[in-house]
């Protein structure tokens, strides 16, 4: 039911997206999902017996999933110009969720039995709060491209 919430919440946000991209850059885009993301995986980790809190953390995949793969996409698009998008696709869909998801499977895997859930979801948090500081420094993205 909560994976429900969340799938539900990032095709709203898929919906909302244009406007709200022709509204602010996508660093701010970017660094707000980022911000987001540590709140969601710290909500699961210490929140785990209150539902409510629990409900609220999955209705932020809309920002730690949507949002962030929105501004990749664009990212991928200014990267790889014309003809070459779905090649920059199929490299981004690889690295991120070839690779980066069979790590991060992998680690979290091995993290659950060793060390628990609670760190587990602690130590994403952390990984988020890593991720917004090296975007924070380093992320320069204009708005996104016209439709």
């Amino acid at each position: 039911m909560f994976w429900s919430l969340g799938v539900i919440a990032e095709i709203l946000l898929f919906l909302a997206l244009e406007p709200l991209l022709r509204r602010f850059c996508l660093r701010r885009v970017l660094l707000a999902a980022l911000v987001l993301g540590v709140l969601r995986w710290w909500l699961i980790a210490d929140c785990v017996r209150q539902p409510l809190l629990l409900a609220v953390a999955q209705l932020l995949h809309a920002a730690t999933f949507g949002a962030t793969h929105a501004v990749a996409i664009q990212w991928v698009h200014r990267c790889f110009g014309g003809s070459h998008h779905g090649k920059g696709q199929a490299f981004y869909s690889s690295v991120s969720y070839g690779f980066g998801g069979m790590l991060g499977s992998y680690l979290s895997g091995l993290g659950w039995d060793r060390l628990g859930p609670e760190l587990v979801f602690g130590g994403a948090a952390l990984c988020s709060a890593a991720a917004l500081a090296i975007a924070w420094l380093w992320a320069d993205l204009p708005r996104a491209a016209a439709a």
